[in-house]
């Protein structure tokens, strides 16, 4: 057997395999002869069927079963004996088909030389909840249950209109142009640029015409770019009217008192949490944009593959989640590229780390972490149960608490900075991260 490994492009390498004639031919003779036992066929008793009939017929297929076996095997043990580390798994090329001669295309871990974390500046921000931040939430709370009233002036920003519309291109209707008692908040952005503000100061019963253009990245192609002539009809406006916090809202959002005082401290507790994990979140994120900038690693394309296409399904179950036909919205992988980029180059940072200093996963963390996942559900022992009943769930979790394990790490080994900041500071912070 003869075994050559060479290097063909950054972390790629080429294998090529020979595998010995007598070899191939021992094991053909061995199925052949096996399989000349168990076989049905017409004009012959069952187990008497002529072995020259038997390879005749199935030495084809036996032979290709034989050399996939023997190769995959000895690519296995070659890969072993080389101590190799697959990224991915292999190709297979014939190279030479009548000596046996194959090769595996594959690619390899790159080895990652860890940057020091003394000399690593990390941002640590802190914050605490204020009455204002409270007021902040509540007013989230009243604007989730607005109602709108009908009111008999110009239309003016957040306002509510109710429209019919006409849309042509060239004077040529074309699909979605049209539209009838059509509720349009304006600065909402829910339309094209230049659709809402064209109707700002229009009344009731009040005629426009808004000379607009789709965006060059609008979502269908056969109109993106292009110059539209919108005809606008105003049937009514309606301005926002957002609820008291008295006793009777407080009511529907489960105080069942209506005690407004009890009403604002478990809002201040819901605050309490959020800017809990909202802090964790922007810490680890400031933790991880160090370690990139510290550590350029060489990745392996298969990896980056993989992962495009594991954000791809995500985002096409979260939009099937929402009630929206997923094979409406089919983004190529390339659109998560950056993204796959940065998750594998942390994935494998990280796990050099956690070699190096030794990090083991804490069972009491992965229970903790469970249980904070639990507690969003209606019955959370069954979730509990859930994730452990299965391992390959739990490894999940497993892998988020050695990430958050490895993160506390790098701020205890790394020069840390405490910035202050507010709640609404650090909200406007992670949505510029997010996005």
């Amino acid at each position: 057997m003869e075994i050559a490994l060479t290097e063909t492009q950054g972390l790629e390498r080429r294998m090529s395999m020979g595998i010995e004639a007598d070899k191939v031919n021992q094991e053909m003779q061995v199925r052949l002869k096996s399989l000349s036992k168990k076989l049905k066929i017409d004009g012959f008793r069952p187990g008497k069927v002529p072995l020259s009939v038997v390879k005749s017929r199935y030495s084809a297929q036996v032979k290709q079963e034989v050399l996939d076996e023997l190769v995959r095997n000895t690519f296995s043990e070659a890969v072993q004996k080389k101590a190799l580390k697959l990224a991915g798994p292999p190709r297979f090329e014939i190279e030479k088909e009548d000596e046996f001669q194959f090769a595996a295309i594959f690619e390899v871990f790159p080895d990652v030389d860890v940057a020091s974390t003394a000399e690593m500046k990390i941002e640590k921000p802190q914050a605490e909840v204020v009455d204002e931040d409270v007021d902040e939430m509540i007013n989230t709370l009243r604007e989730q249950r607005l109602s709108w009233e009908k009111v008999d002036r110009e239309a003016q920003d957040k306002d509510r209109v109710e429209i019919d519309f006409v849309g042509t291109i060239d004077g040529e209707e074309f699909d979605g142009n049209r539209g009838e008692h059509v509720p349009v908040t304006l600065g909402s952005s829910g339309m094209i640029k230049g659709f809402e503000e064209g109707l700002l100061g229009a009344r009731a019963g009040e005629e426009r015409c808004l000379n607009l253009e789709f965006p060059e990245d609008y979502h269908v192609k056969d109109l993106a770019g292009k110059s539209v002539v919108f005809k606008v009809k105003v049937h009514a406006v309606f301005e926002p009217k957002l609820p008291e916090v008295d006793s009777d809202f407080v009511k529907q959002l489960g105080i069942a008192d209506g005690d407004v005082d009890a009403f604002r401290a478990q809002v201040r507790e819901r605050c309490d949490v959020e800017l809990e994990q909202r802090l964790k979140d922007k810490i680890k994120a400031n933790v991880m944009d160090a370690l990139l900038e510290a550590n350029n690693v060489e990745l392996p394309k298969v990896m980056v593959y993989e992962e495009m296409e594991n954000l791809r399904k995500e985002f096409s179950d979260r939009v099937a989640q929402q009630g929206i036909d997923s094979a409406s919205i089919q983004l190529p992988a390339a659109v998560f590229e950056k993204q796959a980029e940065r998750k594998v180059s942390l994935g494998l940072i990280l796990s050099e780390i956690a070699k190096q200093q030794d990090i083991k996963i804490k069972a009491e963390n992965v229970r903790d972490t469970v249980n904070m996942i639990a507690s969003g559900y209606e019955k959370p022992e069954e979730v509990v149960n859930w994730y452990y009943e299965d391992r390959r769930r739990l490894a999940g979790v497993e892998s988020l608490v050695l990430e958050d394990q490895v993160v506390e790490w790098v701020l205890e080994n790394s020069d840390v900075s405490i910035r202050t900041m507010s709640m609404s500071e650090l909200v406007d912070d992670s949505k510029q991260w997010a996005a």
